[in-house]
C-alpha cells in the first residue's frame, strides 16, 4: 500500500501528469486530423471547381467545332458554286475576237438614247460603267450630242 501522504501525492501527480500528457497527445491528434480533413475538403472544392471549368471548356470546344464545320460547309458550297459558274462560262460561246469598238459604241449610244440605266448597259455589254461613260463621251464628241446620252451621262456622273 501507500506508506505516506507524500508518496500518495507523488503518485497522484505522476498519474495526473501522465493523463494530461495523454490528453495533450489526443488533442494534438484530433487537431492534426482536423487539419487534414480541412485540407482534403479544400482540395475537393478546388477539384470540383476545376471539373466545372473543364465542362465549360468542353462546351466551348464543341461550339467552336460546330462553327468551324459550318464555315467549312459554307466555303465548300461557295467554291462549288464558283466552279460551276466558271465551267458554265467556259461552255458558253464567247467570241474569239471582241466586237469592234464602233459597234459597241453604237449599241451603247442607242441604249442611252432609249433611256436605259448606265449599270444595265454596262452589264449587257460586259463593260464597266466607266467604259460605258467613255463610249458615250466619245460618241458625243464624234456626232451631235443627243438628249438621251446627255441624260444618261448626267445621271451617271451625278453620284
Amino acid at each position: 500500500m501507500i506508506a505516506t501522504l507524500g508518496e500518495l501525492i507523488t503518485t497522484l501527480e505522476t498519474t495526473l501528469s501522465q493523463a494530461i500528457a495523454v490528453r495533450e497527445v489526443a488533442l494534438a491528434g484530433v487537431a492534426g486530423i482536423a487539419v487534414l480533413l480541412l485540407a482534403q475538403i479544400g482540395i475537393m472544392a478546388w477539384t470540383v471547381r476545376r471539373l466545372r471549368e473543364l465542362g465549360h471548356l468542353r462546351e466551348r470546344m464543341s461550339r467552336l467545332a460546330d462553327g468551324l464545320s459550318l464555315l467549312t460547309d459554307t466555303t465548300e458550297a461557295g467554291l462549288q458554286t464558283i466552279i460551276r459558274q466558271v465551267e458554265h462560262l467556259g461552255r458558253t460561246a464567247i467570241s474569239a475576237r471582241p466586237a469592234p469598238r464602233a459597234a459597241v459604241s453604237r449599241r451603247v449610244s442607242a441604249a442611252a438614247r432609249k433611256g436605259q440605266p448606265l449599270a444595265q448597259i454596262a452589264e449587257r455589254e460586259l463593260l464597266s460603267e466607266s467604259e460605258v461613260r467613255l463610249h458615250l463621251t466619245m460618241a458625243g464628241a464624234g456626232s451631235a450630242d443627243t438628249k438621251g446620252e446627255s441624260a444618261c451621262l448626267a445621271a451617271s456622273t451625278s453620284r
